[in-house]
């Protein structure tokens, strides 16, 4: 799917605040696309570890989304961004860095879900024992042995833990769809 679109309003300027939101938004947007582009032929493939951190990915995109409702001066933190500066850098109305933490924590007070979800794909995201244990197709522990498979199918992987994946990555889709639908509502200028 592909969106082409063209902002320009015969006798109208852009402010650089509108061009630094629509470069947001539509950032988010792109990203979003394409991971759910991603993340769909990932499960189509059964490889969990790849659309479980494609799921973490699409959580941050929401929690970047939401920084703009935090911030005092959405201006600012748009030109910051624009810039180059990490939103991590950024703070929030009430004086918290936008750290990843904080982000979450925010996001949890809307969609509860949230924290736990990020919690739990997070380890996908940096090398961890989940990686490790998602080899072990089979243990015998009477003749002690554990077998392996090392590539990108996890056949072994429950079709419930995919069905569960996947509901939750159409929740974060249509998180990221309902807070687009509200940022800037309060910051337009």
């Amino acid at each position: 799917m592909h969106l082409l679109a063209s902002l320009i309003i015969p006798g109208t300027e852009f402010t650089a605040f509108q061009l630094h939101a629509y470069l947001f938004v539509f950032g988010i947007g792109k990203r979003t696309v394409a991971q759910s582009v991603g993340f769909r032929s990932m499960i189509g493939a059964r490889n969990f570890i790849c659309g479980a951190g494609l799921l973490r990915m699409q959580i941050d995109s929401a929690m970047r989304l939401n920084a703009v409702n935090l911030v005092q001066d959405v201006a600012s933190f748009l030109d910051q961004w624009i810039a180059g500066k990490k939103i991590s850098m950024l703070k929030s109305d009430t004086g918290q860095k936008l750290t990843d933490f904080y982000l979450v924590e925010r996001l949890g007070e809307i969609y509860p879900w949230v924290p736990d979800v990020y919690s739990q794909t997070s380890s996908f995201i940096h090398f961890s024992s989940r990686h490790a244990w998602a080899t072990v197709t089979r243990v015998d522990e009477e003749e002690r042995e554990f077998h392996f498979q090392i590539g990108p199918h996890e056949d072994n992987h429950p079709d419930e833990a995919f069905l569960e994946i996947v509901d939750a990555f159409a929740a974060a889709n249509q998180m990221i769809g309902d807070l687009t639908k509200g940022a800037f509502v309060h910051h337009r200028k």
